[in-house]
């Protein structure tokens, strides 16, 4: 069994992703950040926390980041398509980002940007935002990341979790 952090839109704060750690550990495969970091110092200090493989995308608020935009990852045999979202509007498109995933092979898309946890398959992908860790807005205003775990047979299960503040 393998299992994956997903988590978006910290802009700069850490210390909730860090308070998260406390109560679950460090102890994944892969971790997956969707942008919003904010700048390089925010980027370094994730990379440091962990000893797996961390992918990271820049979004709107990255400025001169030299993340990747988009990019194909694999995690636990899956092909996955993360991107922040904003470059696909403002409330990015599902339909854009899960044709952009098949036509790429990918069966499972993930995204931040909005802020708000997002979790269904559409067109036979599975579509994935995390919400933010440090700044959520959806109604409950709770801060929220994803686990991805993936059994031995590759099949995959998510879940949307949320800070126990």
């Amino acid at each position: 069994m393998k299992r994956f952090l997903i988590f978006s839109d910290n802009h700069g704060i850490n210390i909730y992703l860090k308070e998260v750690l406390d109560q679950i550990g460090t102890d994944f495969d892969g971790v997956v950040q969707l942008g919003d970091c904010q700048n390089a110092e925010t980027e370094q200090e994730i990379r440091n926390i962990f000893t797996c493989p961390v992918y990271m995308v820049r979004g709107n608020c990255d400025g001169m980041s030299k993340l990747p935009a988009a990019a194909l990852i694999a995690l636990g045999g899956h092909k996955v398509f993360i991107t922040h979202g904003h470059i696909y509007g403002a409330r990015p498109s599902v339909p854009l980002m899960t044709d952009i995933a098949k036509e790429n092979g990918a069966d499972i898309v993930m995204y931040g940007h909005t802020h708000v946890p997002y979790l269904k398959k559409v067109f036979g992908v599975t579509v994935l935002n995390p919400g933010s860790i440090s700044l959520p807005r959806q109604e409950d205003g709770k801060k929220s990341y994803a686990i991805m775990t993936v059994a031995d047979d590759e099949s995959v299960d998510f879940e949307i979790c949320y800070h126990k503040e």
